[in-house]
């Protein structure tokens, strides 16, 4: 895999079953000049009642990872846009589903099923 490029000829990055091989992809991309201060979700169980999403730093996404007990099926999603989705989806900066969000916390799951942000999206890009 050509690291070099992928860290900096793209603003974003969508990997998908790669959350095995997550620290060894985070330390690829840092290495390769990606700033650590990178934005990275992680998607767990997308577009299903049990999705959840994690966000951090590149430099602390395989450790948040850990400790946040994320399990495949995941995405990772690498970049800028990651900060852009309460302005993508309104109404996700009120919700609580979220891992890693503000310093420390632990997110609760939310009143409304996390698949139906993306049937959302779905449906108003018809």
């Amino acid at each position: 895999m050509d690291w070099a490029r992928l860290a900096t000829a793209v603003d974003t990055l969508v990997i998908l079953m790669g959350l095995e091989n997550l620290p060894r992809i985070a330390r690829a991309l840092l290495r390769a000049g990606r700033a650590a201060d990178t934005p990275v979700a992680l998607v767990e169980r997308g577009a299903t009642t049990a999705q959840r999403v994690v966000v951090g730093r590149l430099d602390a996404i395989a450790t948040l990872a850990v400790s946040a007990g994320v399990q495949a099926p995941a995405v990772i999603v690498v970049g800028d846009v990651v900060a852009l989705r309460p302005l993508l989806l309104p109404g996700v900066a009120a919700r609580s589903d979220e891992v890693g969000v503000g310093a420390g916390e632990q997110g609760v799951p939310a009143e409304a099923e996390p698949g139906e942000e993306l049937m959302q999206v779905l449906l108003a890009a018809r």
